[in-house]
């Protein structure tokens, strides 16, 4: 086996059990806030990992905010969260295609010097390939776009709608809009810049797997030449033997 395969394989199957196993854990809610971790992470696990509805439960969540010398608390359920949703199908997709990607490298290693490999293998590889480097950067620009929505905790409970769409303790007076952010209040749009970091596969791993899908076709196109070229010349020597 070539190195080429075998650096192939190893990435892309390296890429695949990372996908799978983000999968397997997103969609069986093991990635749901838990007791005692630390607010933002819980507060991430909300916005993209959590979907109450698929999971079957509530994470209560509480609300501070310090308005002069007064401290209101507001303990906090959402019932629907679209955002996580959303997320949830992408995690299907995404470790989708990396296993048909994985299937399909696999098999243009067996028939590399098989003259249908070109097109039955190599061809839907280098597809299923440049497919997903497109979908990251769909996956990316979608995470940056959440920025405008998860600049600050209110703003995250707002986006997926536990404001809206939740049950309260303490709840503020009804008909009252959201409240603008607070000064002081930390800043959390480092957990849409890290999901579109991921999604872009930490950009040095985008361009590895932009190579490899170069390199794969273009060392496949060249031994599909060579074998029309192998059994060019074999036809021409039995024509020439014949006559």
């Amino acid at each position: 086996m070539e190195y080429l395969h075998v650096w192939t394989i190893f990435i892309i199957f390296f890429q695949t059990c990372i996908a799978v196993s983000i999968c397997w854990l997103t969609l069986d809610c093991q990635l749901s806030p838990r007791h005692g971790e630390y607010p933002e992470l819980t507060l991430m696990k909300m916005l993209y990992f959590f979907d109450p509805e698929a999971c079957h439960r509530v994470v209560f969540y509480n609300v501070s905010r310090v308005e002069g010398r007064t401290v209101q608390t507001t303990i906090i359920w959402p019932k629907k969260n679209a955002v996580a949703a959303k997320y949830r199908r992408l995690v299907q997709y995404s470790g989708s295609f990396h296993v048909i990607w994985l299937l399909l490298a696999i098999l243009n290693v067996t028939l590399q010097q098989k003259s249908y490999g070109f097109y039955c293998a190599l061809l839907p590889c280098s597809g299923v390939g440049a497919a997903l480097l497109l979908t990251d950067l769909v996956y990316t620009a979608m995470f940056l776009g959440d920025l405008q929505y998860t600049g600050t905790e209110e703003a995250i409970l707002s986006y997926i709608g536990a404001v809206t769409n939740a049950s309260t303790i303490f709840p503020s007076p009804r008909g009252s809009p959201p409240r603008p952010p607070q000064l002081g209040v930390s800043d959390t749009s480092w957990a849409s810049l890290l999901m579109a970091y991921c999604c872009c596969r930490g950009v040095a791993l985008w361009v590895v797997n932009f190579w490899v899908i170069k390199d794969n076709y273009f060392y496949g196109l060249a031994c599909h030449r060579r074998i029309l070229a192998e059994k060019a010349v074999l036809r021409r020597n039995a024509r020439a033997v014949g006559l």
